[in-house]
């Protein structure tokens, strides 16, 4: 009785593992997604000619830390998504 409870936990504790794989591989490209989606909302915030309201760029405690942070994935984005050659122009 007790081989046949471990063999019945061994067999859901696999699938579980296997759903749990399945799930982290669909949520990474959607986390970003979503990344990049609040990166282009920057952009054209930051592109646009009304006044700069998000908290990405009026919070002069975090100004700093937010600019590198959004140049960071920036350079990530590019490096995904453009030719080696236009990552080397945008470098210089």
């Amino acid at each position: 009785m007790f081989q046949e409870l471990d063999e019945r936990i061994n067999y859901v504790a696999t699938k579980v593992l296997h759903l749990g794989d399945q799930l982290e591989s669909v949520n990474t490209p959607r986390a970003r997604a979503v990344e990049a989606q609040k990166l282009m909302n920057h952009f054209a915030e930051f592109l646009s000619p009304g006044p700069l309201l998000a908290e990405v760029f009026t919070d002069k405690t975090r100004v700093t830390v937010n600019c590198d942070h959004v140049i960071i994935k920036v350079v990530c984005f590019c490096t995904f998504c453009l030719p080696r050659p236009h990552i080397r122009y945008i470098l210089k």
